[in-house]
């Protein structure tokens, strides 16, 4: 059996290199968001898509809570993070709960599901990153400076 030592070496360079666009990205929209934010409305993305649509955003952040901080120590975070995206979202109370299960693990749901509703969405078509740009004007304006350590897995 012939083993390859450079694998683990190019495996990480692309880790490397992705990550390296990912942040370029982030950096770019984060740059168009803020000489933008005085025209934001901050309920834009919310009158562009449907209720099933604002949903899946809320569900798809929840579950990357989950993903990103499944520590004991990390739930006040995820609790407040969340409450404060359905207060953005203008989500009913009782979506909460729901919320706080996914973020608690409690499940067994993919977002998969969520992000093709999402994507399905009319006003979503050929403008998907006006999600990421919402996400990143709800952090902004709600003090969450944590959205810049998340984004540098």
């Amino acid at each position: 059996m012939r083993v390859f030592a450079h694998r683990p070496q190019s495996i990480n360079k692309l880790k490397a290199r992705i990550r390296e666009e990912i942040e370029a990205i982030f950096i770019e929209t984060l740059q168009r968001v803020t000489t933008n934010l005085r025209a934001y409305k901050p309920q834009q993305l919310r009158t562009l898509i449907s209720d099933a649509g604002i949903y899946s955003y809320a569900a798809i952040c929840a579950l990357s809570l989950h993903e990103l901080f499944d520590n004991p120590w990390d739930k006040d975070f995820n609790q407040r993070c969340i409450k404060l995206l359905l207060e953005h979202l203008k989500l009913p109370k009782q979506v909460e709960a729901v919320m706080v299960s996914l973020i608690e693990g409690q499940g067994s749901q993919s977002p998969d599901a969520y992000v093709q509703l999402l994507l399905s969405e009319a006003a979503l078509v050929g403008k998907a990153l006006l999600v990421i740009e919402d996400l990143i004007v709800f952090a902004v304006h709600g003090g969450m400076g944590t959205l810049l350590t998340v984004c540098q897995c």
